[in-house]
């Protein structure tokens, strides 16, 4: 469970909004910032995050999480490939 909280949070950190909680523009404005973040610690560019990709991330940017890649990976990763597609980020972040 905390899994789902510290990918939102390693992810959407910077992604606040000015709107109320749960209203329209605020969570459009939340799935830009996990696509816009989604995309920069996606360091090779196919489109998904492996356990180094978000190890790397958390050591670049000086992110403290209390799982490791692999336990996040392994909350997230629906199909089993071990890697966490920005579909598959979506739904747990549901």
């Amino acid at each position: 469970m905390k899994a789902m909280v510290v990918l939102a949070s390693v992810l959407l950190a910077s992604c606040a909004g000015s709107g109320s909680p749960g209203s329209t523009d605020d969570q459009q404005r939340k799935k830009i910032g996990l696509l816009q973040k989604f995309d920069l610690w996606d360091y090779n560019g196919d489109g998904q995050l492996t356990e180094k990709e978000l190890q790397d991330g958390v050591t670049t940017h000086n992110v403290q999480i209390t799982e490791t890649p692999a336990e996040i990976i392994a909350y997230y990763d629906q199909n089993g490939d071990g890697k966490i597609s920005m579909s598959e980020a979506q739904k747990g972040l549901q």
